[in-house]
């Protein structure tokens, strides 16, 4: 999952005083993306070729020390995705990139229904809960399993370790 990165003067789109949006784009799967820098800068400030700003542009090499730091920024969150050998989502690459938000893990969010559901007064219930919560950490040791974790292969396993201790296909199935 290769995903070039590039800045850009994204000149489709004109700001007051002539300026352009400094955006950074990125091609992945066959499809172009953007996502603005909040930086912006005219034609006759921007190097398009090196996708920085010129000798024209005031404070320019505090610009371009930002933008090489967006782009550093970027390399990484795609080399994390790629390390979870997962296919690329622009969204969820988004919102790593802007620091929106973090991946909730699957334990953290089994808590938070056990919560809510302990405060309504669903007891039984929340016990399920519990009970799937200590079987997933018995078959994966992890804490940090999230959600983009549970494929085919991840379900495959967790039910031949539900069999293999005793659990019954209705139960497996539930």
């Amino acid at each position: 999952m290769a995903a070039p990165i590039r800045t850009i003067l994204y000149t489709s789109k004109t700001l007051s005083g002539g300026k352009h949006p400094v955006m950074l784009r990125i091609y992945a799967q066959g499809k172009v993306h953007k996502i603005s820098l909040d930086m912006n800068s005219t034609k006759n400030e921007w190097n398009a070729k090196l996708g920085r700003f010129n000798r024209f542009a005031t404070n320019r090499e505090e610009k371009n020390a930002v933008l090489r730091q967006k782009e550093v920024l970027a390399d990484k969150v795609i080399q994390e995705m790629v390390l979870r050998n997962k296919p690329f989502s622009f969204d969820e690459f988004k919102d790593r990139f802007e620091g929106k938000k973090r991946n909730l893990t699957v334990h953290e969010f089994l808590a938070q229904v056990m919560e809510e559901l302990l405060t309504k007064g669903a007891v039984g219930n929340m016990k399920k809960f519990k009970q799937l919560k200590g079987m997933l950490l018995n078959c994966h040791s992890s804490m940090k399993l999230v959600f983009t974790d549970i494929d085919y292969t991840f379900l495959k396993k967790f039910e031949t370790y539900l069999f293999s201790r005793g659990s019954k296909k209705g139960n497996v199935h539930f």
